[in-house]
Protein backbone atom coordinates (compact mmCIF):
# COMPACT_ATOMS: atom_id res chain seq x y z
CA UNK A 1 0.00 0.00 0.00
CA UNK A 2 1.34 3.31 -0.93
CA UNK A 3 1.68 5.53 2.06
CA UNK A 4 0.67 9.26 1.30
CA UNK A 5 2.67 10.51 4.19
CA UNK A 6 -1.07 11.97 6.07
CA UNK A 7 -0.41 8.86 7.56
CA UNK A 8 2.33 10.04 9.71
CA UNK A 9 1.14 13.29 10.20
CA UNK A 10 -0.14 12.61 13.77
CA UNK A 11 2.20 12.74 16.73
CA UNK A 12 3.60 9.20 17.72
CA UNK A 13 2.01 8.26 20.31
CA UNK A 14 -1.20 9.34 18.48
CA UNK A 15 -3.53 12.41 17.68
CA UNK A 16 -2.94 15.53 19.19
CA UNK A 17 -5.68 16.28 22.25
CA UNK A 18 -6.31 19.91 22.01
CA UNK A 19 -8.59 19.29 25.04
CA UNK A 20 -5.80 18.11 27.63
CA UNK A 21 -3.41 20.54 26.78
CA UNK A 22 -5.84 23.23 27.47
CA UNK A 23 -7.29 21.28 31.07
CA UNK A 24 -3.22 20.84 31.78
CA UNK A 25 -1.74 24.03 30.24
CA UNK A 26 -3.50 27.06 29.24
CA UNK A 27 -6.87 26.72 31.51
CA UNK A 28 -5.30 27.00 35.00
CA UNK A 29 -3.25 30.12 34.00
CA UNK A 30 -6.43 32.02 32.67
CA UNK A 31 -8.46 30.91 35.72
CA UNK A 32 -5.79 32.04 38.18
CA UNK A 33 -5.19 35.44 36.23
CA UNK A 34 -8.76 35.93 36.41
CA UNK A 35 -9.08 34.97 40.01
CA UNK A 36 -6.14 37.48 41.07
CA UNK A 37 -7.18 39.62 44.01
CA UNK A 38 -4.95 42.51 42.85
CA UNK A 39 -5.88 44.54 39.28
CA UNK A 40 -4.34 43.50 36.94
CA UNK A 41 -3.26 45.31 33.48
CA UNK A 42 -2.76 43.47 29.36
CA UNK A 43 -0.42 46.09 27.49
CA UNK A 44 -0.68 45.23 24.37
CA UNK A 45 1.36 45.96 21.48
CA UNK A 46 0.99 44.39 17.83
CA UNK A 47 -1.53 41.44 16.78
CA UNK A 48 -3.12 39.47 19.32
CA UNK A 49 -4.41 36.10 18.35
CA UNK A 50 -6.12 33.06 20.14
CA UNK A 51 -4.73 32.54 23.44
CA UNK A 52 -3.24 35.76 23.72
CA UNK A 53 -6.05 37.38 23.61
CA UNK A 54 -7.88 35.34 26.16
CA UNK A 55 -5.19 36.12 28.32
CA UNK A 56 -5.63 39.95 27.65
CA UNK A 57 -9.30 39.36 28.59
CA UNK A 58 -8.77 37.78 31.28
CA UNK A 59 -6.63 40.86 32.24
CA UNK A 60 -9.31 43.69 34.44
CA UNK A 61 -7.72 46.44 32.31
CA UNK A 62 -6.16 46.76 28.93
CA UNK A 63 -4.36 49.48 27.25
CA UNK A 64 -3.16 48.88 23.58
CA UNK A 65 -0.92 50.79 21.01
CA UNK A 66 -2.23 52.55 18.15
CA UNK A 67 -0.88 49.20 15.95
CA UNK A 68 -2.80 46.38 18.11
CA UNK A 69 -4.93 44.76 16.40
CA UNK A 70 -6.77 41.37 17.52
CA UNK A 71 -8.36 38.92 15.87
CA UNK A 72 -10.14 35.92 17.21
CA UNK A 73 -9.00 33.64 14.04
CA UNK A 74 -10.29 29.95 15.52
CA UNK A 75 -13.27 29.82 12.94
CA UNK A 76 -10.39 30.29 10.15
CA UNK A 77 -9.40 26.72 10.95
CA UNK A 78 -12.20 25.28 12.19
CA UNK A 79 -11.84 25.53 16.22
CA UNK A 80 -13.65 26.77 19.13
CA UNK A 81 -12.46 29.87 20.82
CA UNK A 82 -10.40 28.74 23.67
CA UNK A 83 -8.90 30.09 27.14
CA UNK A 84 -11.86 31.34 28.36
CA UNK A 85 -12.84 33.71 25.42
CA UNK A 86 -16.01 32.21 25.39
CA UNK A 87 -16.96 33.36 28.83
CA UNK A 88 -15.07 36.33 28.81
CA UNK A 89 -15.73 37.90 25.83
CA UNK A 90 -19.09 37.88 25.75
CA UNK A 91 -19.19 39.71 28.98
CA UNK A 92 -17.09 42.29 27.84
CA UNK A 93 -18.93 43.30 24.07
CA UNK A 94 -22.15 41.43 24.63
CA UNK A 95 -23.41 37.98 23.34
CA UNK A 96 -24.06 38.98 19.80
CA UNK A 97 -21.22 41.21 19.03
CA UNK A 98 -18.80 38.35 20.51
CA UNK A 99 -20.30 35.93 18.31
CA UNK A 100 -19.75 37.75 15.42
CA UNK A 101 -16.37 38.43 16.44
CA UNK A 102 -15.80 34.96 16.69
CA UNK A 103 -17.53 33.93 13.50
CA UNK A 104 -15.79 36.56 11.23
CA UNK A 105 -12.68 36.48 12.66
CA UNK A 106 -12.08 39.85 11.45
CA UNK A 107 -9.10 42.14 12.52
CA UNK A 108 -10.14 44.33 14.90
CA UNK A 109 -7.96 47.73 15.42
CA UNK A 110 -7.54 49.61 18.58
CA UNK A 111 -9.19 52.26 18.12
CA UNK A 112 -12.19 49.88 16.91
CA UNK A 113 -11.23 47.90 20.39
CA UNK A 114 -11.38 50.92 22.30
CA UNK A 115 -14.95 51.64 20.87
CA UNK A 116 -16.11 48.17 21.70
CA UNK A 117 -14.85 48.13 25.26
CA UNK A 118 -12.00 45.68 25.00
CA UNK A 119 -9.68 48.15 25.67
CA UNK A 120 -9.41 51.22 28.02
CA UNK A 121 -6.92 53.30 26.69
CA UNK A 122 -4.76 53.37 23.09
CA UNK A 123 -1.37 54.83 23.52
CA UNK A 124 1.86 55.30 21.31
CA UNK A 125 3.70 52.38 20.79
CA UNK A 126 6.82 53.34 22.29
CA UNK A 127 4.52 54.97 25.55
CA UNK A 128 2.85 51.91 26.18
CA UNK A 129 5.32 50.92 28.88
CA UNK A 130 5.24 53.97 30.77
CA UNK A 131 1.10 54.96 30.05
CA UNK A 132 0.61 51.04 31.69
CA UNK A 133 2.87 52.38 34.63
CA UNK A 134 1.32 55.37 35.11
CA UNK A 135 -2.36 53.63 35.47
CA UNK A 136 -0.93 50.99 37.46
CA UNK A 137 0.56 53.59 40.12
CA UNK A 138 -2.79 55.39 40.25
CA UNK A 139 -4.39 52.32 41.33
CA UNK A 140 -1.97 51.32 43.63
CA UNK A 141 -2.22 54.81 45.55
CA UNK A 142 -6.16 53.83 46.18
CA UNK A 143 -7.34 51.80 48.78
CA UNK A 144 -6.45 48.53 47.62
CA UNK A 145 -8.14 46.34 50.10
CA UNK A 146 -11.39 48.14 48.72
CA UNK A 147 -10.07 47.48 45.33
CA UNK A 148 -9.68 43.61 45.94
CA UNK A 149 -12.96 43.92 47.92
CA UNK A 150 -14.98 45.56 44.55
CA UNK A 151 -13.13 43.04 42.05
CA UNK A 152 -14.38 40.17 44.32
CA UNK A 153 -18.03 41.58 44.31
CA UNK A 154 -17.77 42.11 40.48
CA UNK A 155 -16.55 38.60 39.78
CA UNK A 156 -19.59 36.89 42.64
CA UNK A 157 -22.36 38.89 40.75
CA UNK A 158 -22.12 36.38 37.74
CA UNK A 159 -23.37 33.99 39.66
CA UNK A 160 -25.91 35.99 41.64
CA UNK A 161 -29.35 36.91 41.27
CA UNK A 162 -30.02 40.93 43.16
CA UNK A 163 -30.66 39.68 46.37
CA UNK A 164 -27.90 37.25 46.76
CA UNK A 165 -25.87 40.00 45.25
CA UNK A 166 -26.84 42.84 47.44
CA UNK A 167 -26.20 40.53 50.89
CA UNK A 168 -23.00 39.79 49.37
CA UNK A 169 -22.60 43.55 49.12
CA UNK A 170 -23.44 43.86 52.45
CA UNK A 171 -21.04 41.41 53.73
CA UNK A 172 -18.07 42.64 51.53
CA UNK A 173 -18.70 45.92 52.70
CA UNK A 174 -18.85 44.94 56.81
CA UNK A 175 -15.34 43.63 55.97
CA UNK A 176 -14.41 46.98 54.28
CA UNK A 177 -15.76 49.52 57.16
CA UNK A 178 -13.38 48.13 59.34
CA UNK A 179 -10.13 48.77 57.25
CA UNK A 180 -7.54 51.06 58.11
CA UNK A 181 -8.05 52.74 54.74
CA UNK A 182 -11.53 53.33 55.21
CA UNK A 183 -10.94 55.59 58.47
CA UNK A 184 -7.85 57.88 56.46
CA UNK A 185 -10.38 57.96 53.83
CA UNK A 186 -13.10 59.39 56.45
CA UNK A 187 -10.12 61.67 57.74
CA UNK A 188 -8.74 62.97 54.56
CA UNK A 189 -12.11 64.19 53.53
CA UNK A 190 -13.39 66.04 56.80
CA UNK A 191 -9.84 67.40 56.64
CA UNK A 192 -10.13 67.98 53.41
CA UNK A 193 -6.52 66.71 52.24
CA UNK A 194 -5.55 63.79 50.21
CA UNK A 195 -5.24 60.27 51.77
CA UNK A 196 -2.57 58.12 52.33
CA UNK A 197 -3.62 54.26 51.95
CA UNK A 198 -1.78 52.07 53.07
CA UNK A 199 -3.85 49.04 51.88
CA UNK A 200 -4.27 47.76 55.04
Amino acid sequence: MCRTGLEGSHHPRGPYDFGTRLRTGYSPVISSLYKLPIPTIAAINGATAGAGWSLALACDLRIATKNAKFVAAFSNIGLVPDCGMTWLLPRVVGYAKALEIAWMSDAISAESALQLGLVHRVAEPDALAATTRQLAEEIAKRPTKGLALTKQAMLAAYGHDIDGQLEYEAMLQSIAGKTKDYGEGVRAFIEKRPPEFTGD
